[in-house]
């Protein structure tokens, strides 16, 4: 019983460990493509059908409508900074990002994005960027 529950116990830890890299791996993703306003690599991070809010306008987008959505963004708003303030866990398996993203042209933006587990994967479900 004993050696039983060990295994069982590092088998968890093994599993969570994946779980948190894989969200890490997200989150450097997300923080990499935002810096250089790479809308095609932040979109991979997306779920199949994501709500996507950017600057009041919200609505539930494919990937390649989030990607056109975000390519317009970064045209408009050039990137200068992408800085991660905050994240946590939202319970239930989800995890959560605040950042600011700062524009070439001076305008400072909060972003939000919730990571969820669909199907043993973790992506990215919602995505915002407010004024």
């Amino acid at each position: 019983f004993v050696v039983y529950s060990i295994t069982l116990l590092a088998f968890g830890i093994v599993l969570l460990g994946q779980r948190v890299y894989a969200q890490n791996d997200i989150v450097s993703g997300v923080k990499a493509a935002m810096e250089v306003g790479n809308a095609r690599a932040l979109v991979r991070h997306f779920n199949t059908i994501v709500e996507l809010d950017i600057k009041s306008d919200r609505a539930l987008y494919n990937k390649i409508q989030a990607e056109g959505k975000l390519r317009d963004f970064f045209k408009e708003q050039p990137p200068l900074e992408f800085m991660i303030i905050h994240s946590g866990s939202g319970g239930q398996g989800l995890e959560y990002v605040i950042a600011n993203y700062t524009s070439v042209n001076g305008d400072a933006f909060r972003c939000y994005f919730l990571i969820k587990n669909i199907g043993g994967r973790d992506v990215i479900d919602q995505f915002q960027i407010s004024q």
